[in-house]
């Protein structure tokens, strides 16, 4: 549903440079934490408790593990991050695919303005 498709992909494609030249500070990720710890580590609710402890489980992922990693979040600060967005993030960047799901249209729309390196095009839904 993105109206914006190439000014999107434009953002995507300079993730790179910008894990590279920002500068963050402990505020900023500490923002982040918060951010994150709010998806990661949602309060357990009774009526979803089960579906959430059974996903844990059939995932492997023990309530030490769970601790060890919100431990770890907390402890992260600016340099770490970086160093672990520059040796995880940015390697992967090369490899990645992206996959716009759109109406062809607007998917012609932004090859006709991508240029060179326009997006393939294919059917999904049959119809």
């Amino acid at each position: 549903r993105d109206p914006h498709i190439v000014r999107t992909l434009e953002v995507f494609a300079k993730v790179g440079d910008f894990v590279s030249q920002v500068g963050w500070g402990q505020a900023d990720v500490d923002r982040a934490i918060i951010a994150l710890a709010k998806n990661t580590e949602p309060p357990m609710r009774p009526a979803s408790v089960t579906d959430q402890v059974l996903t844990m489980d059939r995932c492997g992922i023990t309530q030490e593990m769970r601790e060890e990693n919100y431990a770890r979040m907390l402890r992260a600060d600016p340099r770490e991050v970086k160093r672990a967005l520059e040796e995880h993030l940015l390697p992967a960047l090369a490899e990645a695919s992206i996959c716009v799901v759109s109406s062809r249209e607007k998917l012609e729309e932004a090859n006709a303005r991508l240029g060179a390196g326009p997006l393939a095009i294919e059917n999904i839904l049959k119809g």
